[in-house]
């Protein structure tokens, strides 16, 4: 399981009773992000399939460890080992302005794709606050 932490890196905890008990959690500073969900999700072929908002070690130092911002950069990443390694990030969606919150994704696959519906909010300046947001929908042919 991917968890959303305050520590500027997602953190995995794994099950190997199918959900019964979880081992403790290990971060990833490989994958660096702000506060904000991921979402995984398994192929069947077995590969994980992993959607987050990733930010720079910079950006989260400017921000500030712990911050929902900025999430203005969705991405994909894929391991192959079971979580031990990842892939180098696949852009789903980036923004230059840090205002605009691209996030909480969702993945099916279909077949030989993979499909990542997520949100879109120009506008966005803290949590709780409401703008005109869009979902959106993007397409990888998976191989």
């Amino acid at each position: 399981a991917a968890l959303r932490t305050h520590k500027g890196c997602h953190y995995f905890s794994h099950s190997t009773d199918q959900g019964e008990n979880w081992g403790e959690p290990v971060p990833a500073p490989e994958l660096p992000a702000p506060q904000a969900p991921a979402r995984m999700v398994r192929t069947s072929e077995g590969r994980i399939l992993l959607a987050y908002s990733h930010a720079t070690p910079e950006l989260i130092e400017q921000f500030g460890v712990g911050s929902h911002k900025p999430r203005n950069r969705l991405v994909l990443v894929e391991s192959r080992d079971e979580g031990a390694t990842w892939s180098e990030p696949v852009v789903i969606d980036s923004q230059d302005d840090t205002d605009i919150q691209i996030g909480y994704p969702s993945l099916v696959q279909t077949g030989d794709e993979l499909l990542v519906l997520y949100h879109f909010e120009p506008g966005y300046v803290t949590v709780g606050t409401k703008g005109p947001g869009e979902m959106r929908l993007a397409r990888f042919e998976l191989f």
